[in-house]
This record gives structure tokens, sequence and C-alpha cells, in this order.
């Protein structure tokens, strides 16, 4: 999922560059919601009968 790349290279950048790291948990936790909510309206319903 591109949402753990984007938090395991925001990690890695808030030991070198504090600003840029939490820029990029700000896209990794954007990019999580936007999936996750996709894909509670993705599931089809199921036809009755």
């Amino acid at each position: 999922m591109a949402a753990d790349s984007f938090t395991v290279i925001a990690i890695a950048w808030l030991v070198y560059r504090p600003l840029l790291g939490i820029g990029l948990l700000v896209v990794a936790g954007a990019a999580a919601y936007v999936i996750i909510t996709k894909l509670k309206f993705a599931r089809p319903e199921i036809a009755e009968g």
C-alpha cells in the first residue's frame, strides 16, 4: 500500500529533516484516508434473491 511506504519514508526523514518528515506523514495520512474511504464505498451490495 502506498500509505505504508510514505509512512516509512516519513519516519526516516523525521530524523534527517523534521519539516519534510512531518509533511510526508501528512501525505501518508491523507493517502490512507482516501484509500480507506474508497474501499468502504467500493463494496458491492449483495442482490436479493
